[in-house]
């Protein structure tokens, strides 16, 4: 393929990325280019003339006939440049990302800071946007005219307004600078997508960064939405029926979602939208009922059932005349009719969530142990998915019974029980008994396990007694109830959890957690978890009445919610470490080496920022993704 043709192709795939905004990539700016070609034109400037005006195999040809030997360091540089600009347009991001050099690898301001604008543009095309963020911010320190100041900062906003906020940006800004991470949280303002009144978020926002150089007036300026085809809408202010089991077995979790629900609509600002609460029953009869009771009365958007055989049973009930968020998903293989959206706090997420954060540390070839369930080859499934999608490995994976003797099982995911063998043999042939210890396998850069508490509690120690080491142990939400001080048998364990169950003086969840404590019935230290749901409900309720666009996020006390094209609300979530106090969240990533890991294959975060000094990293301030709240 000749790069004309490449360049086509990395049009369409940027397109792909910036879809649903109006955002156009970042505009070059050389100030050294003339506009008009002369027949004394230097090569480098021409070539740089022809790549501004999208001729792109002109340009390479033009740069094929410099020598670069004969060249001042300040051209070489200029040449570097050139030469990433246009692995950038064959669509080779990430050699781009990698060729690109050190804004302080010259004393040229002015060339540094057309430096860090490529590489905005760059992570721009990759879909990061805490990255070209991040590369605006660091390019105005190489700013001395302050209206070049003023249309980077200008540049920075209208990035952060118009492209889609995905569940993913929660965390890819979450290891960026104190100045970046504000101008992320102003946005999220600005797009309402924090609840609250805004004076007061944007009052709370100045106080948490004070001299920042964005000012609230940016937010208070942002216009009305114009609410798309595709956007997910119900009527504003309208009345919210919630369908959840109120007796049976299932009543104390309904409870417990009805009181997350009922804190969060209580912590709105008048007026509030009204509250209509139905009883679902036990049979998709007693739910269909419910929800013809709700629409009748006037409901203009239904919240529930809860329970996984009405969520199935909505398919034979037909679309719905209003939006209705059901807080748990159908079997695969069953679609939602028409104006029927899903989420649920599934172990999948837990799972992705782990892989990620192993992955980008370099440990992702991990090995699994699961309990069997209903929802185990879900969870093997979203592991082995996101694996892929980040270069790392699933190794193998063991499943174990309840009520079974859980030490087999993890000798066989170590390899200890070969280990053991092969001794066994050795001794049959020497007839003596050689000194061993058994040692587990040394592919497995970390470990992944799901089951209740009940038995994380006999198969984490377990791990450090069949010799794993130091790898890291993650696990999910299933093995830890909420309980303090954590259990000694877990502490240590790598917890990957929505932000309503993290440990961190500083947020704001954990406040209000806290004063519910005090305040409800036990219901809500038994369920904590579900208490955040119905929290959440409310939340995305109320997004739904403000105009929902698929691709746009949220956070929560769940995660970082974001509404997919298909109907489905996927959340990001944190990792953290479990302590003796609770969950501990792990600080962001800082640092990375180069674009890759050490054998070569890319993960999709793996790229590279210009540190202060020269060199790379993705620096700032250590303020993890579920720390700060809102």
């Amino acid at each position: 393929m000749n790069h004309a043709s490449r360049w086509a192709a990395a049009l369409a795939a940027t397109a792909v990325v910036l879809a649903g905004t109006a955002c156009a990539p970042l505009p070059r700016e050389r100030g050294d280019v003339r506009s008009v070609p002369s027949r004394s034109e230097p090569p480098l400037a021409r070539a740089e003339r022809l790549l501004d005006e999208g001729r792109i195999d002109s340009a390479e040809s033009a740069l094929a006939s410099i020598d670069a030997s004969r060249l001042n360091a300040r051209d070489r540089h200029r040449l570097k440049l050139l030469r990433v600009e246009l692995s950038l347009a064959a669509g080779e991001s990430l050699i781009a990302l990698r060729d690109l050099p050190p804004p302080n690898a010259t004393p040229d301001r002015a060339l540094a800071a057309r430096t860090e604008l490529v590489r905005a543009e760059v992570l721009q095309a990759m879909g990061d946007m805490g990255g070209a963020v991040s590369a605006l911010v660091d390019r105005e320190r190489f700013l001395d005219d302050p209206i070049a100041r003023d249309r980077n900062t200008d540049r920075i906003w209208q990035m952060l307004i118009e492209q889609p906020l995905g569940a993913d940006a929660q965390s890819r800004f979450a290891g960026t600078d104190r100045i970046t991470r504000g101008w992320f949280e102003l946005a999220l303002i600005a797009r309402g997508a924090v609840p609250g009144q805004r004076e007061a978020l944007l009052a709370g926002w100045r106080q948490r960064f004070p001299n920042h150089p964005a000012t609230p007036e940016r937010a208070r300026n942002i216009g009305t939405r114009q609410i798309g085809a595709g956007w997910a809408k119900a009527e504003t202010g309208g009345a919210i029926a919630v369908l959840l089991p109120e007796r049976g077995n299932f009543a104390a979790i309904g409870a417990s979602i009805r009181d997350g629900l009922v804190a969060a609509w209580e912590a709105r600002p008048e007026p509030r939208p009204p509250l209509r609460f139905y009883h679902t029953g036990d049979s998709p009869e007693t739910l269909f009922a419910a929800v013809d009771r709700a629409l009748g009365d006037g409901a203009t958007l239904l919240l529930g059932p809860v329970r996984k055989d009405l969520v199935n049973a909505m398919a034979r009930y037909g679309s719905v005349p209003v939006p209705m968020l059901m807080l748990n998903r159908m079997d695969a293989g069953t679609w939602p009719p028409r104006n029927v959206y899903q989420y649920s706090i599934a172990p999948e997420d837990e799972a992705r969530a782990a892989v990620r954060r192993a992955a980008r540390e370099g440990h992702g070839d991990m090995v699994a142990l699961l309990m069997r369930a209903d929802w185990s080859e879900r969870v093997v499934t979203a592991l082995r998915t996101t694996a892929d999608e980040y270069g790392a490995r699933i190794l193998e994976t063991q499943y174990v019974a309840p009520d079974e003797d859980l030490s087999p099982p993890v000798k066989s995911l170590l390899n200890v029980d070969a280990a053991e063998e092969r001794h066994r043999a050795l001794v049959r042939t020497l007839g003596m008994s050689p000194e061993f210890e058994a040692q587990a396998r040394s592919d497995a850069a970390s470990i992944f396990f799901i089951a209740r508490q009940r038995e994380a509690l006999q198969i984490a120690p377990r791990f450090a007694y069949f010799r794993a080491g130091e790898r890291p142990v993650y696990t999910t939400a299933l093995s830890w109830d909420g309980d303090i001080p954590v259990p000694e048998e877990i502490r240590g364990t790598r917890l990957c959890d929505m932000p309503w169950m993290m440990h961190n003086p500083d947020a704001e969840w954990r406040l209000l957690r806290e004063r519910l404590a005090e305040e409800s019935a036990s219901r809500f230290t038994r369920f904590p978890r579900l208490f955040a749901l119905g929290h959440d409900a409310l939340l995305m309720a109320l997004r739904f009445q403000q105009g929902w666009a698929p691709g746009e996020a949220f956070p929560g006390a769940t995660g970082f919610l974001q509404l997919g094209t298909d109907g489905a609300v996927t959340r990001e979530l944190g990792c953290a470490e479990l302590t003796a106090d609770g969950a501990q969240p792990l600080p962001p990533i800082t640092t990375r080496d180069d674009a890759a890991f050490g054998d070569g294959r890319p993960d999709r975060d793996g790229y590279a920022r210009p540190a202060e000094r020269g060199g790379y990293s993705r620096g700032g301030t250590r303020e993890d993704s579920w720390g700060r709240d809102y």
